[in-house]
């Protein structure tokens, strides 16, 4: 589950992203909530 929904959120980022983050900036973390209820956030994975 937690596979799709990373999958599928960084899909809809890529196609929804016109620019990339420039060369030595760290990406801001953010926050997701699944249908269950569960928050899954960028870091949290990351890691």
């Amino acid at each position: 589950m937690k596979k799709n929904l990373l999958l599928s959120s960084a899909l809809a980022l890529a196609t929804a992203a016109n620019a990339q983050m420039p060369d030595y900036r760290i990406c801001p973390n953010w926050t997701g909530t699944d249908l269950d209820g569960q928050s899954h956030t960028l870091y949290d994975y990351l890691d």
